[in-house]
């Protein structure tokens, strides 16, 4: 069973960090993405994406600054993991990976309306389906 935790993160004015996936990436080039990935057999779904949200953008976000809020089952074994992750200052300073080309900051309203790129990833189908609930 492959389980994929993945970040909301929300600054304190309530905009959330979208990154963008670099050209090189090997899942979804260049599509927008949430911090997050795999969770490794020996730790839990917000230990990992705690990890990933440091590995992704530089940023250390207190556990107890990071909710699970919605869980989702895929076919093939496949579990999406949501997590909601308050950081405590307006656009703080990121610092992305090899895996991103860029990041921007969005209110909740204008991610919801985005364009779905086609053949979009799964996971940002889940974040939606979290959105609109």
């Amino acid at each position: 069973m492959k389980i994929v935790a993945k970040a909301l993160i929300r600054d304190e004015v309530g905009d959330l960090l979208l990154l963008r996936r670099g050209l090189t990436h090997p899942n979804f080039p260049e599509h927008i993405d949430f911090p997050g990935g795999e969770v490794e057999p020996d730790e839990s779904h917000i230990e990992a994406v705690k990890r990933e949200i440091q590995e992704e953008t530089g940023l250390d976000i207190p556990l107890e600054n990071i909710q699970q809020v919605y869980l989702k089952q895929l076919p093939d074994s496949l579990t999406h993991v949501l997590f909601l992750a308050n950081v405590s200052a307006n656009k703080p300073e990121i610092v992305l990976s090899w895996e991103h080309s860029g990041f921007e900051w969005l209110p909740l309203e204008q991610l919801s309306s985005l364009a779905l790129p086609e053949g979009v990833d799964d996971y940002h189908l889940t974040v939606l389906d979290y959105l609109s609930a």
